[in-house]
């Protein structure tokens, strides 16, 4: 296996994340379309990485990121966002090496480098249920500790407190305070973040 491969496959398959989730002036994040069945910022990593000239395996493992190629369907979503990326790249497919000659599956054998780096990607199992709840718990922070009122937790006021103490600190981070050293330590990170 090509660890250089897996490291920058998991490094580089996010890279769009801060173009499309860019914080709008009233602090909410830019809703991410979907392309070719994914979310945006996928498809434009790997468009990123093709006009880069990056190596076919490194894109490809990429590419995988968000499945694998471990039966037909789950292949089908990789080679399909392969060929979207390469459509906004202006590039050929087939002839970057990204796909077999046949255009129907990944290059042949598949590489393990795909399958490792579609586990690594697996952070959404504990993120998606972390944001929803740490969220809600920075929710109750400010208003208790900064005044922020329940009409105030649409509005920019709390957006721009959310988006900085999570620009500071991970939602992962925050969540394991508060599970292993309980709420009152939550508090005391938020606040000295935010001081």
């Amino acid at each position: 296996m090509n660890r250089d491969i897996v490291i920058a496959a998991q490094a580089l398959h996010d890279i769009h994340k801060p173009w499309v989730f860019q914080w709008q002036d009233n602090g909410v994040a830019r809703t991410e379309y979907s392309i070719a069945g994914t979310g945006s910022h996928h498809i434009l990593s790997l468009a990123e990485l093709i006009h880069r000239k990056m190596p076919a395996e490194l894109i490809v493992a990429t590419a995988c990121a968000h499945n694998h190629p471990g039966s037909s369907d789950d292949e089908r979503d990789v080679v399909n966002w392969l060929r979207a990326a390469a459509i906004l790249a202006q590039e050929d497919v087939v002839s970057l090496g990204l796909l077999a000659d046949s255009g129907k599956t990944l290059p042949l054998p598949r590489n393990p480098e795909g399958f490792i780096t579609h586990l690594g990607d697996h952070d959404w199992v504990f993120a998606a249920p972390c944001t929803k709840w740490m969220i809600a718990n920075l929710e109750k922070i400010a208003q208790r500790e900064y005044g922020i009122s329940d009409t105030e937790l649409q509005t920019k006021k709390f957006y721009a407190f959310r988006n900085y103490v999570f620009s500071q600190a991970t939602l992962e981070q925050l969540y394991f305070i508060l599970a292993k050293r309980g709420e009152t330590s939550l508090v005391e990170t938020v606040k000295s973040i935010v001081a």
